[in-house]
């Protein structure tokens, strides 16, 4: 599963719903297993996770709130250009979101996302009316009821779900950072930092393009003063955003395009002949069904099947 959080949004809720439906089959295997076993930290790891009642509660909260995420993340990855329905789509997002948390009212009142007041606490729904998703709710309350949960975990949970809402002094903190980083010239930057993440220089040599992602990587790991970091949560932000256009979901789809044509027992296909032939015509995106080769393209292909099979006919 960790692989399809760090590489693989599209597939995270597959993953969370395959693991759902055979979680007692799962959980009742690494229960079972003797202490030889336990010695493997994978394992053991695993073992702690399963004996742990909110595990199974975790996963069908995250079964009920990723589709969310999917929908919105689908649209993102989408090869044909978007960008005029961008604001419309993100807004509407935004909104499906805060009305998990938020109060309906509250949101209905302003005219955009940003003019939530996210501090009021008036404006939170209570616990009981905070989406965690049916089925979650229904399986704490039955797992309470039958002494598997206890009403300190219960509410450790609904704790943790308000955390996923950043307080007050994170967003202070944040704007005072985002504040810290426009003061901050290009000197404050090490030479040796934009000499690594320098993609493209101009004619006279001069620098114009630049790895964002080196130049963050480096603020993420600025001190203050007193030692703590600078731009942690201002760092955070930049790399979620620098994310979003260099999702690996195109180079995914490729990869298993290959994998379905060049098989076991089709290994010898050629990269830079009949394989690339072959993903040339797929990605072209063209309907077989309705797809009519040109005579010159068909006269060529005859011939060159008849002097296939001639060179590969065998000899009696």
């Amino acid at each position: 599963m960790l692989k399809h959080v760090t590489t693989r949004w599209l597939s995270l809720n597959t993953s969370v719903n395959r693991i759902l439906s055979g979680y007692e089959g799962l959980k009742s295997y690494f229960l079972s297993e003797d202490d030889e076993d336990s010695k493997i930290p994978r394992f053991a790891r695993l073992r702690k996770h399963f004996e742990n009642p909110m595990t199974e509660i975790y996963l069908m909260f995250f079964q009920a709130v990723i589709p969310t995420f999917t929908t919105v993340n689908k649209f993102l990855q989408r090869g044909e250009p978007v960008i005029h329905l961008l604001l419309d789509q993100l807004e509407s997002f935004l909104k499906k979101l805060a009305g998990k948390f938020i109060r309906i009212d509250a949101i209905a009142a302003a005219n955009k996302v940003c003019e939530i007041d996210f501090s009021d606490d008036g404006n939170i729904k209570e616990e009981d009316k905070m989406f965690v998703g049916i089925t979650t709710r229904g399986k704490m309350m039955k797992m309470l009821n039958d002494g598997d949960l206890d009403p300190q975990q219960v509410q450790r949970f609904y704790d943790a779900v308000d955390h996923l809402e950043m307080s007050v002094e994170e967003q202070e903190k944040l704007q005072e950072q985002f504040i810290d980083y426009q003061l901050l010239s290009n000197n404050n930057i090490p030479q040796h930092v934009w000499n690594d993440a320098t993609v493209k220089t101009d004619e006279d040599g001069t620098a114009c393009l630049f790895r964002m992602d080196v130049i963050w990587g480096h603020l993420n790991a600025t001190k203050s003063a007193d030692g703590t970091p600078r731009f942690d949560l201002l760092a955070r932000v930049a790399l979620t955003v620098l994310c979003l256009p260099h999702s690996n979901a195109e180079e995914e789809r490729v990869f298993s395009m290959i994998g379905k044509n060049k098989q076991a027992e089709r290994s010898s296909l050629q990269v830079k002949g009949t394989l690339s032939s072959i993903m040339t015509v797929k990605l072209a995106d063209l309907n077989a069904k309705t797809f009519t080769p040109p005579v010159s393209v068909l006269k060529a292909a005859k011939s060159a099947t008849y002097e296939y099979n001639k060179a590969h006919k065998r000899k009696l």
